[in-house]
């Protein structure tokens, strides 16, 4: 079975087998950096070497997603307080752009509604 990480600039990588030490290979066909990306295929990666150049890695799972938009609703509450109400129009479109773009962190090229 295939695994799906999301690096630190929300690239994606999947898993595509072991090398001969049998380390965890993965690849990045979409990279967002310009300098990344070239032509042909995909150049594969160990895990550890991601990890170490655009980490932090994170498996995208529901549950992982979920803990994530979770710690950004809980800073942000912290920051602007527990009453949604009293916020500023502002503070209402922070808050909801910040919590896209962690979704969007584990679904890299889709776009909201």
């Amino acid at each position: 079975m295939t695994a799906v990480f999301v690096d630190g600039a929300g690239d994606v990588w999947r898993t595509i087998g072991r090398d001969s030490d049998g380390d965890v290979l993965l690849e990045c066909s979409s990279p967002s950096g310009p300098d990344d990306r070239g032509e042909g295929p995909s150049f594969p990666w160990t895990d550890r070497t991601v990890e170490m150049r655009f980490g932090p890695l994170v498996e995208a799972t529901p549950d992982a997603e979920m803990t994530h938009v979770a710690a950004v609703d809980a800073e942000l509450h912290k920051r602007y307080g527990i009453n949604e109400t009293a916020w500023s129009q502002d503070q209402t479109l922070a808050y909801l752009a910040a919590i896209a773009a962690e979704h969007g962190r584990f679904h890299p090229g889709q776009v909201a509604a």
